[in-house]
């Protein structure tokens, strides 16, 4: 995987001007597709052997 996951949406939401509880709320879906992307990383990687 190149590059890191995440501080893209950190970044966007300070940028948005988001508040602390709108960011807040953003949390667990950021996690969950870092979570998705890694896997699906983890699998092309085990399909490419």
């Amino acid at each position: 995987m190149v590059g890191e996951i995440g501080g893209t949406n950190n970044n966007y939401a300070r940028f948005q001007c988001k508040t602390f509880e709108e960011v807040k709320a953003m949390v667990l879906d950021v996690v969950q597709a870092t979570v998705d992307a890694a896997t699906l990383q983890r699998i092309m990687e085990y399909r490419a052997r």
